[in-house]
C-alpha cells in the first residue's frame, strides 16, 4: 500500500521537486531589486500602497511623503492609480511582518526586511499553489507524463518564471495562481455540479478584476467551457440556466469582493467608478498594434517567449475530452491579444518581454498539453518537439539573465539591440556604449495620442 502511494504521480512529482530545486539554487541569480534593499519598486509600490498607508500611516489620503502615483479626483483628493486587488491577497503576509516589526529593532515602515521577506514568500506559495492547481487541472485532459513536461516548459520556458524569481511582487504570479484555481474550479463545477465551486469563481473572479480589471476575461472560461460545436453551445445554454441560482450567488460574491474598492473610491472621489489612469490614457481599439505586440524586438510576445508557439499550434490539436477548450482558449486568446495590442502603451513600460499576457498561460497550458500529447505518441515528433522546446527553454533563461543585467532593455529595445545582446552573452565595457546606441526609447507623449513613433535615441550612457 505505502509503494503503491509513492508511485501515484510519481513523475509529477519529481518534476515539480526538480522545479522548486532549480528555483532555489537559481534565486540569487534572477531576483531583481534593481540595486534596492527591497522589492517594492515601480508598479509594485503603487499596488502595495494600501497597506501602509492603512495599518501605518493611518491614513488613506496618502498626504504622507513616498513616491506612489496618486491621481487627483475632483474633490481635490488623490487616488492611487492601480485597485487595491494585490494588497489584499498580500494582507496576510503584511500583517506578520508588521507584527515582526512590531517586535524588532527593524523600522516599521512597510518597507524593511520583515516585509521584503513575507511579501516575496507570500507571492512564491501563491505561485506554487496555483501550478499545483493547474497540474490537478490538466491531469483531468493528459497523461501525467504530458503534465509534467506542460508544468516544466510552462515555468522555465516563459516569462513566468522572471515574473517569479525576479519580479514575483508584480501581480502576475498572483493571477496566475486565481487563474489556475478558476479553471480546476469551472472543471469540477462541469463534472459535479456542485454549488462551492461556481462560488469560488465568482469569488476569485471578483480578486481578479480587483487585481487588474483586464484580468475578468478570465471568466469567459467558464462560460464557454465544453462549447465546440452549435449543438454544445445549445446545450451549455440549458447548463447555464439551470444553474442560474448558483451563478446569480457567485455574481453576488463577485460583487462583494468589488466592494470595498467601490467604498473607498466614494469616499475618496465622491463617485461609486472612477477610471484612476486619467485622461491621457486609453486603448486605440481602432489601430491596435498586433503585429508589434507579437513580434516586435521592442517587447513582442512571441518573440521574448517563443515557447508560447507551441501553445498557438497546440489549438488545432486538443483530442477527446480535451475537446471542451476548443473554442474558449482561441476566444480568449484573440481576445487578449486585441485588447492588449490597443492599449496606448501596447509594451506595456518596463517589462521582459510580454508581461501583460503571463497570467493567461494557465489558459495556454492546455493547447500547449494538447501539442505534447500529440508528440509524444510519434517517435519523430516527439524528439522534435522536446528537442525545440529545450531550445526555447534555454533562451528563456538566457534571456531573463540578460534582461536582469539590464542587457534587454525594459523598452528600448531594437533588432541591432537585441541580436547584439543575444551575440553577446557578457558585455565588455566598451560593449555598453555600443548596445546603447542602438536602442530607441519610445515616445510616451506621442503613444497617448495614438501616434507611433519610431522612438528616440538612449539620452542616458548608465546601465
Amino acid at each position: 500500500m505505502i509503494r503503491e502511494r509513492l508511485k501515484k504521480r510519481l513523475i509529477l512529482k519529481v518534476a515539480f521537486l526538480g522545479l522548486f530545486v532549480f528555483a532555489f539554487f537559481t534565486y540569487d541569480k534572477y531576483k531583481d531589486s534593481r540595486g534596492h534593499d527591497h522589492y517594492f519598486l515601480q508598479d509594485v509600490d503603487q499596488y502595495y500602497s494600501y497597506l501602509p498607508a492603512f495599518f501605518i500611516h493611518d491614513d488613506l489620503d496618502f498626504n504622507f511623503p513616498h513616491s506612489y502615483w496618486l491621481i487627483e479626483s475632483k474633490s481635490g483628493k488623490k487616488v492611487p492609480k492601480v485597485t487595491m486587488g494585490l494588497a489584499i491577497m498580500n494582507l496576510p503576509f503584511f500583517l506578520v511582518a508588521d507584527t515582526w516589526a512590531k517586535n524588532s529593532d527593524y523600522e516599521r515602515d512597510g518597507y524593511s526586511l520583515p516585509y521584503v521577506i513575507c511579501i516575496r514568500t507570500g507571492a512564491l506559495l501563491y505561485f506554487f499553489l496555483g501550478m499545483i492547481f493547474l497540474s490537478k487541472a490538466l491531469l483531468r485532459f493528459f497523461s501525467e507524463l504530458t503534465v509534467a513536461i506542460t508544468c516544466v516548459f510552462l515555468f522555465l520556458g516563459t516569462n513566468l518564471f522572471y515574473y517569479t524569481l525576479g519580479h514575483a511582487e508584480y501581480p502576475h504570479a498572483y493571477l496566475f495562481a486565481l487563474f489556475s484555481i478558476i479553471i480546476y474550479s469551472a472543471v469540477i463545477w462541469h463534472d459535479e455540479g456542485k454549488s462551492r465551486h461556481v462560488l469560488l469563481i465568482g469569488f476569485l473572479g471578483g480578486l481578479c478584476a480587483l487585481i487588474r480589471p483586464t484580468a475578468v476575461f478570465i471568466l469567459i472560461l467558464p462560460l464557454l467551457y465544453g462549447v465546440n460545436s452549435v449543438g454544445m453551445l445549445k446545450d451549455k445554454m440549458t447548463f447555464l440556466w439551470k444553474e442560474k441560482w448558483k451563478i446569480i450567488g457567485a455574481l453576488i460574491l463577485f460583487a462583494i469582493v468589488l466592494s470595498p474598492q467601490l467604498i473607498f473610491w466614494k469616499a475618496q472621489t465622491g463617485s461609486w467608478i472612477f477610471f484612476s489612469y486619467g485622461s491621457d490614457e486609453r486603448f486605440f481599439f481602432a489601430s491596435p498594434h498586433v503585429i508589434d505586440f507579437l513580434i516586435s524586438y521592442r517587447k513582442g510576445w512571441l518573440l521574448y517567449t517563443p515557447m508560447m508557439l507551441f501553445s498557438i499550434f497546440g489549438l488545432v490539436l486538443f483530442r477527446g475530452n480535451s475537446k471542451s477548450f476548443q473554442v474558449v482558449v482561441p476566444i480568449i486568446l484573440v481576445l487578449t491579444i486585441y485588447v492588449f495590442s490597443s492599449w496606448w502603451s501596447w509594451w506595456f513600460g518596463g517589462s521582459f518581454g510580454m508581461r501583460a499576457m503571463v497570467q493567461y498561460y494557465a489558459v495556454f497550458a492546455f493547447p500547449l498539453a494538447a501539442l505534447i500529447s500529440y508528440s509524444l505518441k510519434r517517435r519523430l515528433t516527439s524528439v522534435l518537439t522536446l528537442s525545440i522546446g529545450a531550445f526555447f527553454l534555454y533562451l528563456n533563461l538566457f534571456q531573463a539573465g540578460q534582461y536582469r543585467k539590464n542587457m534587454i532593455h525594459w523598452d528600448g529595445m531594437t533588432k541591432e539591440a537585441y541580436w547584439f545582446s543575444i551575440t553577446h552573452p557578457k558585455f565588455q565595457k566598451k560593449d555598453w556604449k555600443t548596445f546603447e546606441s542602438y536602442l530607441q526609447r519610445p515616445d510616451y507623449d506621442a503613444a497617448k495620442k495614438g501616434i507611433t513613433t519610431k522612438g528616440t535615441p538612449l539620452n542616458s550612457s548608465g546601465h
